[in-house]
């Protein structure tokens, strides 16, 4: 619902910009829709990625906390039940969903939140511990070292993406105030060439382009997220 509601902002606004500058209902209703259209794909794209991203830290964040207590506590159970109730004391509800008796099912059924590979190892390891037993921060030092630094890969994409996506802004801010100032300054001019439909279509694409390029953005993001560390 989200993704709607920004995408019928953002068409209306350029809609409503392109009716202002053209005159015209027809290619200003047009414009409306495909962008509208454009920019809803993007932004659920957008949302998506985000909350794929807030999964992650919350995940970097469960999996130190409960590694670092599990190294004081010993055992699976006091350490799950110290969690629990420290995220509950933080009003994160988000654990009840996957709470149990059985700490190991408990962390199992967490799967379903966390689709992270370092989570699968993470569990495979604590079956091990819980079966063998060993000393925690020498079975899972690797885990340990990779989680730093898939936790620094994400904080780094995460200060990339705000950068590019302001420089984004930006640049989409400055050409429409060059669109809406050639109308103001060259007005005489501006109102001659309007009445060519070429000149009409090419200054419409410009429009159409917004959520392209943000869809471009978009899956730029995608595939730097997907580079090895």
């Amino acid at each position: 619902m989200n993704a709607i509601v920004i995408a019928c902002f953002g068409s209306l606004v350029l809609g409503g910009i392109h009716y202002w500058m053209f005159l015209n209902p027809v290619y200003a209703s047009l414009v409306t829709l495909l962008t509208g259209m454009g920019l809803w794909v993007g932004i659920r794209q957008w949302l998506k990625n985000q909350q794929q991203q807030k999964m992650e830290g919350e995940m970097y964040y469960f999996l130190q906390s409960f590694l670092t207590t599990l190294a004081i506590k010993k055992t699976v159970h006091e350490t799950y039940v110290d969690v629990y109730q420290r995220y509950q004391l933080s009003h994160q509800r988000w654990m009840q969903t996957y709470t149990s008796n059985d700490p190991l099912f408990a962390l199992d059924n967490l799967k379903q939140r966390f689709h992270h590979p370092l989570y699968q190892i993470f569990y495979a390891t604590i079956q091990f511990y819980e079966q063998q037993g060993g000393e925690v921060m020498m079975l899972f030092d690797s885990l340990f070292r990779h989680m730093r630094l898939v936790e620094s890969r994400r904080l780094e994409i995460q200060l990339l993406h705000r950068r590019y996506f302001a420089q984004w802004v930006g640049l989409w801010i400055l050409n429409g105030l060059v669109l809406v100032m050639s109308k103001i300054v060259l007005m005489d001019l501006f109102t001659t060439m309007m009445m060519n439909r070429i000149f009409v279509f090419m200054l419409s694409t410009v429009y159409l382009y917004v959520p392209f390029s943000f869809y471009q953005w978009m899956q730029a993001s995608q595939s730097y997220r997907g580079q090895p560390s």
